[in-house]
């Protein structure tokens, strides 16, 4: 009987802890924009500055930046780069790098720097389309 009382009492916090938990990912969900892919952190541009943040998108669309066609996308997103963000973040030389060989006319910092200002467009859009109620 008394192991029954004790499995039951445990059954009962673990649910508390998880209702407690699905309560917190609502509240946060709530401010977050649709489509925004949620990490665990988010992610800041090191580079740029500490103080901007960026928002990080599935739908990104890499072929937007001047120089980058479908080839050129369809390697970065091989290579794990799906996102306006995750270009910016990376260095000219460690873009080179990932690409090697380049293609013919390749412009590593112009992509990296076209990328670093979509992100931070994207971000300042979904901080206006994101309503303001106070939290």
């Amino acid at each position: 009987m008394r192991g029954k009382l004790f499995g039951i009492a445990l059954l009962a916090t673990i649910a508390t802890a998880l209702y407690t938990q699905r309560k917190r990912l609502q509240d946060l969900l709530v401010s977050v924009p649709a489509g925004a892919v949620v990490g665990s952190r988010p992610r800041t541009a090191g580079r740029l500055s500490p103080d901007v943040t960026f928002v990080e998108f599935d739908n990104d669309q890499l072929i937007e930046i001047k120089g980058i066609g479908a080839k050129t996308a369809e390697r970065l997103t091989e290579a794990g780069i799906h996102t306006f963000a995750q270009l910016a973040d990376l260095g000219p030389e460690h873009l080179a790098q990932l690409l090697t060989p380049l293609p013919p006319g390749a412009d590593p910092a112009s992509w990296v720097e076209q990328a670093r200002t979509l992100a931070v467009e994207r971000a300042a859009s979904a901080r206006a389309d994101t309503p303001s109620d106070g939290r």
